[in-house]
């Protein structure tokens, strides 16, 4: 067994995953790479990573979807239903933000505004891209915890 932390990566752009897998794990994460919510719902069956990024748009679905499946789950089966979900999206809108926190997505990050957002509904936490707000809902905290090696 690996103290590597293992990242699972669901994005259907070739450019972005290869871009994203690489710099993951150029930084000490073990990655693995899915391109469609089906493959990226195996890969969390089987090979429970620490952490899932997902795209919000996919070709087999949304991102969405795999959010509400592993927080569905009972955690009996395969699925673990505290594992940190982020969203990752270039195109994703606030309404996309607020149905992805309440089907129980941990963090997002949008390319186009270049912010973090814990969840919490600080703005103060996405300006400073940490959470300064010590809700108890916050879900920040157990995003960051993931770290290489451990």
């Amino acid at each position: 067994m690996s103290d590597t932390a293992t990242l699972l990566l669901l994005e259907d752009d070739p450019l972005i995953r290869t871009f994203l897998a690489d710099n993951l794990t150029a930084d000490g994460y073990e990655v693995l790479v899915a391109s469609t919510l089906e493959d990226a719902m195996r890969e969390l069956e089987f090979k429970r990573p620490d952490l899932a990024i997902v795209d919000l748009k996919l070709p087999d679905g949304s991102g969405l979807e795999l959010v509400r499946r592993v927080r569905a789950a009972d955690g009996v089966g395969r699925l673990d239903p505290e594992l940190p979900l982020l969203m990752l999206s270039a195109s994703g809108t606030e309404l996309d933000r607020i149905r992805g926190f309440e089907r129980g997505l941990t963090t997002t990050w949008s390319s186009r505004s270049r912010t973090r957002n814990c969840g919490c509904g600080s703005r103060r936490c996405s300006v400073v891209r940490r959470c300064v707000c010590s809700a108890d809902c916050c879900a920040w905290g157990s995003w960051r915890s993931i770290r290489p090696g451990g």
